[in-house]
């Protein structure tokens, strides 16, 4: 993630360089014309290439990619159309033009269906209507069909419509329609982070679309192509919005904290376009005189500078809405809400989500981190270490730095009992402890300010004042957490014996599943020296015995698996690997096996135990199918925010509704031959690793699909 985020600060790094010589030549050589097509080719290409890199195997991110680059290609061939200085140049721009706008509403509409679940798939009809209109749209324009020609005005060579072009632009209005509509859509049934993401592409594509759609579709069909040269320059209004959804929002699951020095650039370059945009004006209607009233207003523009640069470098580098409509944190307002929001609460998650929310939010700063003993939350009294909790699943994570009780840090942090400042071991440009009768019993290890402004007076109160109300909040937390803890050990030690006391229960199931197959041995046995048996009989008789003998051990193997409580080697696995493991063992028989396996976090477990799993649901749903003369069984992986879920489908018998509540217990089965140990398996081990487990059926005949819910490894 760190490399990727050096990546994008360098991609907007040299758009920002690119723009700022693009305007030193342009306005040296008085091509202020160039300036928009350059802004809004560099803006594009940037955001198009941070939202590619963040995922390149995503569909949404590629098509989002796609779009932008299509605004780019259409920015560039209207500039050259405008430029042009024969007819045969300017018709073949105005084709390529036409070209590249056919890709966006078919691509966006595309986005629009699969944003934002990056799991969601379109059917080969919506696909069909998506390709064929651009198909027919790229024929036409190549073909002259949409824009016939081209005819000498005032500025330039004007557009000549031709018999498609009515046609062209129902097809672009109606599919951009038909995107925004999805987009509501959405905004409107997600919640959370989805609707908010929504929203604000529903907003940067609205603002980015209308004015193209108005200078360079509905205008031309009026003979008014003046303004076409304007169109694809609105297009800076999509990427704003896009780059302030990125940063706020983290749009598409991107995250760019911009540097001082970027932020510099861009303020900078942002106050020269917008002077070579005065002068610009100034000079073709008012004057091409340096007069008065041009240095006047050049003086103004100078103050205006000098008394917003310091501003605008924060909007572009830190929450523009905290800028706009906050300001600056209230520091009295903040203590206030934040000892509140940790008075009301008593588990260590809630009052570690107040904090990272303080932190990043309110007075946004970088890279903030909570560390606390190792065996906080233990029975234990003793740690041997300070571990970080992980901003995002509030989890301790033991990777990195974790300072012991006798190191050089925890040392002078006990000494001074006040905030250090640059402490390169943790990368944190300030330590602030939390103290509670004299014991460390946490402390915060905090990045610079996003602004990479110093911590104020104001600041290191704040923080004095909050880690003191959060001393106290986690010393009730702790023991409220130890005693939640061994309330989990006495679960757990409930759960154990209950499997211990339903021994009776598994002996006499063993002893009835058993009994059947001893039976058929034995009345065999007892026949064989009737009189003498031939070869192929004997042959039959050791092959049913063996069959028989083979079935109790697997019986008994599987209660063992059932009643033991092993804890196993907890190691970092993916599950699609382990899936894949599985898979060449089952030998399905008139069965096809679908893979619709998904890229997913890692889980944390026993490898051996969750293939145990995997294999155990895979043969419940090849039993559920065997006597039907073709079957499909579909297994799925995909993440759910912090979870990797897994569906296993079939399509046999189903199950009913009446014996949904049934199907985990020890022994219950709907097959004659069956032993009813599979499911229960899978229920414990899926309650070891901490997930869930559950079953949907519509019904008899109508397949089963069962779905596993595991944590994820925070990344």
């Amino acid at each position: 993630m760190k490399s990727k985020k050096s990546i994008f600060r360098s991609i907007i790094y040299i758009g920002v360089v690119i723009a700022a010589l693009g305007t030193i030549v342009s306005v040296g050589n008085n091509y202020l014309g160039y300036l928009l097509p350059l802004y809004t080719v560099i803006a594009n290409m940037v955001l198009g290439s941070i939202i590619f890199l963040q995922n390149p195997n995503s569909n949404i991110n590629r098509a989002f990619s796609f779009i932008v680059l299509c605004i780019v290609v259409w920015t560039l061939v209207i500039f050259m159309y405008w430029e042009a200085t024969g007819p045969v140049f300017a018709h073949w721009c105005s084709n390529i033009a036409y070209v590249s706008t056919s890709f966006i509403p078919a691509v966006f509409v595309y986005f629009t269906l699969i944003f934002p679940d990056r799991g969601k798939k379109i059917s080969n009809l919506t696909a069909f209507v998506l390709i064929a209109p651009v198909v027919t749209n790229v024929f036409l324009a190549l073909t002259g069909n949409i824009i016939q020609g081209t005819a000498l005005g005032v500025s330039g060579y004007d557009l000549v419509p031709g018999k498609y072009y009515f046609v062209f632009t129902i097809y672009f209005v109606v599919y951009m329609s038909w995107a925004f509509a999805n987009l509501l859509r959405t905004a409107f049934s997600k919640e959370g982070k989805g609707s908010t993401q929504s929203w604000y592409v529903f907003l940067a594509f609205l603002l980015g679309s209308i004015f193209p759609i108005i200078t360079n579709l509905i205008l031309p069909m009026m003979n008014i192509t003046i303004l076409t040269r304007f169109g694809p320059s609105f297009t800076i209004l999509l990427v704003g919005i896009s780059a302030y959804a990125i940063t706020k929002h983290n749009l598409m699951d991107i995250s760019v904290i911009v540097s001082r020095t970027v932020a510099e650039l861009i303020a900078i370059v942002f106050n020269a376009t917008l002077y070579g945009i005065i002068v610009w004006l100034y000079r073709g209607y008012i004057s091409t005189m340096i007069d008065t009233p041009f240095l006047l207003i050049t003086l103004s523009f100078g103050l205006f500078v000098g008394q917003t640069h310091h501003s605008l470098r924060i909007f572009f580098q830190t929450s523009a809405d905290k800028l706009i409509l906050h300001g600056k944190y209230d520091y009295y307002k903040t203590i206030a809400d934040v000892t509140t929001s940790i008075g009301e609460k008593i588990a260590l998650k809630d009052i570690l989500s107040i904090l990272y929310q303080t932190f990043i939010e309110t007075m946004e700063i970088a890279n903030p981190r909570i560390y606390l003993p190792e065996n906080f939350s233990e029975l234990v009294s003793v740690s041997t270490r300070y571990v970080a909790y992980d901003k995002k699943s509030l989890a301790p994570y033991l990777s990195g730095d974790c300072p012991e009780p006798d190191s050089r840090l925890i040392d002078e942090i006990l000494k001074t009992k006040n905030i250090i400042s640059d402490v390169p071991e943790l990368d944190a440009a300030i330590i602030v402890p939390c103290f509670v009768e004299g014991r460390l019993i946490a402390f915060f290890a905090l990045g610079p300010k996003l602004s990479e402004d110093i911590y104020t007076d104001e600041d290191l109160k704040l923080l004095k004042t909050l880690a003191n109300q959060v001393a106290i909040s986690l010393d009730h937390t702790r023991s409220y957490e130890k005693i939640r803890a061994e309330l989990d050990r006495a679960e757990k030690a409930a759960e154990h014996a209950q499997y211990l006391a339903s021994l009776g229960t598994l002996t006499a199931g063993v002893a009835h599943e058993i009994r059947n197959p001893l039976t058929v041995v034995r009345s065999q046995v007892e026949g064989i020296a009737d009189k003498a048996r031939d070869i192929e009989y004997l042959k039959e008789f050791r092959q049913q015995a063996l069959a028989q003998i083979d079935r109790i051990t697997g019986i008994i193997e599987r209660m063992l698996t059932l009643s033991q409580d092993k804890a196993g080697q907890a190691v970092e696995v993916n599950i699609n690997p382990l899936i894949d493991s599985v898979l060449p063992a089952l030998n399905p028989v008139n069965t096809t096996v679908i893979r619709e396996l998904q890229a997913v976090p890692n889980i944390k477990g026993d490898p051996e135990e969750i293939r145990k799993m995997l294999v155990n649901l895979c043969q419940n749903a090849l039993e559920a199918m065997r006597e039907q003369p073709s079957g499909k069984l579909t297994i799925k992986t995909f993440p759910d925010g912090g979870r990797v879920v897994i569906e296993i489908t079939d399509t046999g018998k189903g199950v009913p509704k009446e014996l949904k509540g049934k199907i985990f217990d020890p022994f219950f089965s709907t097959r004659h031959e069956g032993a009813g140990l599979g499911l229960p398996i899978v229920y414990r081990i899926v309650r070891e690793h901490g997930g869930e487990v559950s079953v949907h059926s519509d019904g008899v005949e109508k397949g089963s699909t069962f779905k596993v819910v595991l944590p994820a490894v925070a990344s």
